[in-house]
């Protein structure tokens, strides 16, 4: 028996509080995806993540770190020393989430016929050498 509408928003954590996780997906299914690509601005040093997406039913379960963990690792192997990636302000549970994953805001942009600003990231991957 069907109660009211139907919502596909993602509920808040305080409603699932105690909840089972969902089982587990079978074998073989895609649950995320992300992309990583050189910057033009400087190809050898930097490189910048695109398209991260979870799956909604398997989101809170650290498949997007895993996914990042790997790029990062992926990253280092080929010679980058740092990953950004840019999200829309209007996403406040992103924001959160990169900064989790040891992402820190480099810079604002506002766009004034679009909705919501972007807010570009951040994460050294690996030290470089000063040169004096």
């Amino acid at each position: 028996e069907r109660k009211g509408p139907v919502s596909r928003r993602e509920k808040k954590p305080e409603e699932t509080a105690g909840a089972s996780p969902p089982p587990p997906p079978p074998r073989g299914t895609i649950v995320g995806c992300v992309g990583v690509a050189p910057m033009r601005e400087d190809p050898e040093r930097l490189c910048q993540v695109y398209r991260l997406v979870v799956a909604p039913h398997i989101r809170r379960l650290h498949v997007g770190s895993y996914l990042l963990d790997t790029v990062h690792g992926w990253a280092e192997k080929h010679g980058f020393s740092e990953s950004r990636m840019i999200a829309n302000n209007l996403l406040p549970y992103i924001h959160f989430f990169y900064r989790k994953n040891g992402y820190e805001v480099l810079y604002t942009a506002q766009r004034a016929l679009m909705r919501g600003d972007l807010i570009a990231y951040r994460k050294v991957l690996k030290e470089e050498p000063v040169v004096k």
